[in-house]
C-alpha cells in the first residue's frame, strides 16, 4: 500500500455518474465530482512537504502556515464527512500551525473548529490566550479568528469542522 490524498474538483450531475464511482463518493461522504486527483505523498520530496501540507489543507480545512525546527516534516491526514460535519485526522511529526491575518481573508466560510488532542502535547494561542493541551483535552476556535497551534511530540489529532451555517440554521444557535 501506499499513503496517498485524493482530491476531486468541477461539479456533476449525480445521475451521469457509474454506481461503482457513486459508491466512492457515497463512502467518502461527499458529493460527486467531474474529476478526481490523487496526489501520492511517496511521490512528494521531503524538502517539500512543508509546502504540500499547506496547499493540501487550503483546499480541505483551510489556509495556513506550517513551520518545523528543522523542516522536517512528516503528516497524513484522512477526512470523512458526517452529517454536514466535516471530520479530519491528523497524524504526524512535532511542528506549528500559524493562520495569521493573510489566511483570514481566505476562500471559504468562517467554521467553529473542535480539535481533539488523541495522542501527543501541545498548545493552542488565540484571541483568549494561551493553553496547553494534552492528550484526550481538546480545544474549540474559530476559523475567523488568527491563531497558532503548536505540538511538541508526535501527535494524533481530531478536527471536527461545524460550518457556523450550520449552526446558525440547524440548531439556532449564532457563536458570539
Amino acid at each position: 500500500g501506499y499513503k496517498a490524498v485524493q482530491l476531486g474538483y468541477g461539479a456533476i450531475d449525480p445521475t451521469k455518474v457509474t454506481k461503482p464511482l457513486a459508491g466512492h463518493f457515497a463512502k467518502a461522504g461527499v458529493t460527486p465530482r467531474r474529476h478526481l486527483v490523487e496526489v501520492r505523498t511517496d511521490d512528494v520530496a521531503p524538502e517539500d512537504h512543508i509546502a504540500f501540507w499547506e496547499e493540501v489543507n487550503a483546499h480541505t480545512l483551510f489556509g495556513l502556515r506550517c513551520s518545523t525546527f528543522n523542516n522536517d516534516l512528516s503528516l497524513s491526514s484522512g477526512q470523512r464527512r458526517v452529517d454536514g460535519l466535516q471530520l479530519t485526522e491528523v497524524k504526524g511529526s512535532p511542528h506549528v500551525v500559524d493562520r495569521s491575518g493573510s489566511h483570514l481573508a481566505s476562500e471559504r466560510e468562517d467554521s467553529l473548529m473542535i480539535s481533539v488532542l488523541l495522542e501527543g502535547s501541545g498548545f493552542f494561542h488565540g484571541p483568549n490566550g494561551t493553553s496547553a493541551l494534552r492528550a484526550g483535552e481538546a480545544m474549540t476556535y474559530s476559523t475567523s479568528d488568527a491563531h497558532l497551534f503548536g505540538f511538541d511530540t508526535d501527535l494524533r489529532l481530531l478536527i471536527v469542522d461545524v460550518p457556523l451555517e450550520t449552526l446558525r440554521l440547524e440548531w439556532g444557535w449564532d457563536p458570539p
